[in-house]
Parts: structure tokens; sequence; C-alpha cells
């Protein structure tokens, strides 16, 4: 049933996320778990999620990390968990420059993890291709003097969704399989969460303990690490590798070139002692 472009009510079954909700229904997730999840008073009513058509990144985004001072705390963090990168190099075979690499670029080492609700920034992205959503984006992208149609604008959204919502029933997997609130998970606007910014998916496959204190906590700097090498390695990486075939690998880890190259670039510099 479509559902009208009027704003919706806190009224409304699951407080308007009753697309979304449906679906993780017909996933195996239980009805009462999903109404106390979207029905909480920690959830928003459902709003209007943008999108645009052909989202890029640019170079200037991460210009400022090859900067002295992003350096200097690159190489900082790197001597002080030494002992921790050379356990994980011996483990998975991947470099710890690449490693510190990516966690500062991510988050500074924790610094900036992000303080969105991973919840509902999962579920906007998975209910993105709801009638209603993709007719309003598609009035609004017109209105911005895109030259576009109602089905491309459809066959966009039904890609977001494609991505989004796997990581939102991830979400529901670990908190059955961990036991915690998936409602306190802070993280990204795009729902990723922890040190090394990993979403929901990517946690249940390539989450490790690190530190062996019997759970993995992605804001742990072992774990973080850890988890960083374990995801490398299972996608090919091999540190006599060619430049393309490094960017490869990171590809997997954000589909950025920009960023891998960042990455890289970064790691070459930190080497240099």
């Amino acid at each position: 049933m479509l559902l009208s472009l009027v704003t919706i009510s806190s009224a409304t079954p699951y407080k308007g996320w009753g697309y979304v909700a449906e679906k993780l229904r017909q996933d195996g997730v239980p009805p009462q778990l999903l109404k106390a999840i979207f029905e909480s008073k920690q959830m928003p009513v459902r709003p209007f999620v943008p999108f645009g058509l052909r989202p890029k990144e640019s170079h200037a985004m991460y210009r400022n990390f090859m900067d002295k001072e992003k350096i200097a705390l690159a190489r900082n963090f790197l001597k002080q968990h030494a002992r921790i990168y050379s356990d994980a190099e011996k483990k998975y075979g991947v470099d710890r420059e690449v490693i510190n690499a990516i966690l500062l670029v991510e988050t500074q080492f924790g610094k900036i993890v992000g303080n969105y609700r991973v919840l509902e920034r999962l579920a906007r992205g998975a209910s993105v291709a709801e009638e209603w959503n993709v007719r309003k984006n598609f009035k609004k992208l017109l209105k911005e003097g895109e030259r576009t149609d109602l089905d491309e604008v459809r066959a966009r959204a039904r890609k977001v969704e494609q991505i989004f919502f796997p990581e939102l029933k991830a979400l529901f997997q670990i908190e059955a399989r961990e036991r915690i609130n998936i409602l306190q998970i802070r993280g990204s606007s795009a729902g990723a969460f922890g040190w090394p910014q990993f979403m929901p998916l990517a946690y249940l496959r390539f989450g490790v303990d690190g530190n062996r204190d019997g759970k993995i906590s992605l804001f742990d700097p072992a774990d973080a690490i850890f988890s960083v090498a374990y995801y490398l390695s299972h996608n090919g990486w091999r540190n006599n590798a060619s430049h393309r075939e490094h960017l490869d690998v990171i590809w997997t880890y954000n589909k950025s070139t920009p960023y891998g190259e960042t990455v890289l670039a970064l790691a070459n510099k930190t080497a240099e002692f």
C-alpha cells in the first residue's frame, strides 16, 4: 500500500517504520522485538530520507590527513601500540602502517567515532525505496535541476536499499549474538561504528578479540587493530603486491579512490622514520 506524502504521525504503527519492520519480520526478526525497537521513545518518527543519484568523494576531503600534525599522531600511535601491531602482523601478514593509516583516517584513533544512533541511520538507508520516499526525492531532484525520471530515481533507491537493508538485518543479529541494546550503539551518519568504522556485517565477519578479554569491542585499540588486519588479509592483502592491487583491497573497505590513495600515502609517510 502506498503512503501519501504527508508527515508520518508518531501514532502510526512502528512510528512510520512499518515498511522496513515488515521486511525484517519476513526475514525472521521476532515481531515483539521489532515493536520494542521501532516504537521505543529513543527512535524518532520515520522521516523523509533524501538521496543523490551520483554521490562522489573528492581528494580535498582527505587532504588534511597528510599534514605534519596527523603524521606525528600516526607515528606516536604506532610506537604506543608496537607490540599489538607486531602480533597482528605475525597473524595476518598486513603491514602495520596500513592498519594504522586506516584507523587514523576513519576516526583519528577513536577521537571522532560519530554520535548518530546506528539503528536509525541504517533504517533510513534501508527504507529509501519506499514509494512515497522515492516520489518525494524525485520532486526534490527535479526542483534542484537534476535531469532524471522516476524510473532512474527508483533504481537508485533500490540500489541504496540493497546496501543498507542487509546491514540493518545484521545489526539485529548482533543484538541476538551479543545480547546488547542496539539502540545504544552510536556511530557515523552511514551507520558505521567503532575505531575502524565497521558496518554491522563487517563486525560479524571480521571482528576479532585482539586483547583476548572474551569480547569484541571495536572501541578497544587491540580489537580494532586485529579486526582491520583480519579484514584486509581476508580480502587479499599482500604486502609485496602492487600499488593497484593494494588500492583494490582498500576499495573493499571504503569504495573511494581518494580514500585508498590517502591511506597508502599516509602509510608510506609514517613508515619513513
